[in-house]
């Protein structure tokens, strides 16, 4: 049995890699800052990702890496940029270092890019227009000086619903993920919502799906791949057609569905990448993945959120 180190284990991408990795029989052991609480049934390990010495440590006792980690606070990386550098990117280069001779999976995202592209392939290179973006694009750097046994694997848009229970729907942002879940608690309740507009908001992307995320990441542990990665829907959306196909999918009345403007708290402090949507033609063919619609990833959630299971679209096997 494979044991896999996941930084940001208890997180929202990185909870989901947990549960799927220990379903398709690895051993997860989530590297944490501080001690979790009892409830947390993973194995878990402290972590000090600035000390080389605690990260081998914690590398050598397992079989392969995937680093989920990020720092969640964006006005922390652009005020304290030192801070927001030592957390992305010295991590990860830690990390690295320590799994030379492992399999290391670095989940990055579709902000790495401008948003003055399509469907962009996985061979572009990264243009980001905020500190977020380029703290994973130099992430993507350290992966790529590997010698060997190094992925990246941008992901956006994620749909999903967080693992722990006390994590309600994540509200909407200037970013494209996260709303859908929040719009259908909205919705379910008669209420209407307003799917943000404007100059400064993410409008076209290709999500991803949190579980499939786990999915894809098991067989790219599997089969040692190396290189760039989009693990997301085979195509792109809108914002306010993906919370229409949502309404529809959840059985939800569309007329609630809004368009507006940004919302004074809700407005971003940097620019932000309008067009994020990525190609995988790539990715499918080096991993033998089948092609899967934004419809296939809602539905997925629509049966998640009613049985509290998660069952990738990816098999164990291919």
């Amino acid at each position: 049995m494979k044991k896999v180190l996941v930084t940001g284990g208890t997180g929202f991408v990185g909870s989901h890699v947990v549960e799927v990795l220990s379903q398709r029989g690895m051993h997860p052991v989530i590297a944490t800052r501080a001690p979790l609480a009892d409830l947390v049934t993973w194995d878990s390990v402290v972590v000090d990702y600035l000390n080389q010495d605690s990260v081998d440590s914690a590398v050598g006792a397992v079989d392969a890496v995937v680093h989920c980690a990020i720092l969640n606070d964006f006005s922390v990386m652009q005020n304290n940029r030192r801070f927001a550098y030592d957390s992305y990117v010295v991590s990860t280069q830690r990390l690295s270092n320590a799994a030379s001779d492992k399999p290391f999976v670095f989940i990055s995202t579709d902000w790495v890019m401008d948003g003055t592209g399509h469907m962009v392939p996985e061979d572009e290179p990264p243009n980001p227009l905020n500190i977020y973006g380029v703290l994973k694009a130099f992430g993507e750097m350290v992966v790529k000086d590997r010698k060997q046994l190094g992925s990246i694997a941008r992901v956006g848009g994620i749909l999903g619903k967080h693992r722990s229970a006390s994590q309600g729907p994540r509200t909407q942002d200037c970013g494209f993920g996260f709303f859908v879940t929040s719009m259908i608690e909205q919705l379910s309740q008669g209420n209407e919502f307003t799917v943000w507009t404007g100059e400064n908001v993410n409008m076209v992307a290709s999500p991803s799906h949190a579980t499939e995320i786990g999915a894809i990441v098991h067989r790219m542990i599997e089969r040692q791949a190396e290189g760039t990665f989009h693990l997301m829907a085979d195509e792109s959306i809108g914002r306010l057609e993906l919370a229409q196909r949502a309404a529809e999918i959840f059985d939800l009345d569309p007329s609630l569905i809004r368009t507006g403007s940004v919302p004074p708290e809700g407005v971003f402090p940097a620019a932000v990448p309008r067009d994020t949507s990525l190609d995988s033609q790539v990715t499918r063919r080096r991993l033998d993945l089948e092609s899967h619609s934004v419809s296939d990833y809602l539905n997925m959630l629509k049966r998640e959120m009613e049985t509290g299971e998660l069952n990738p679209l990816t098999p164990s096997v291919a």
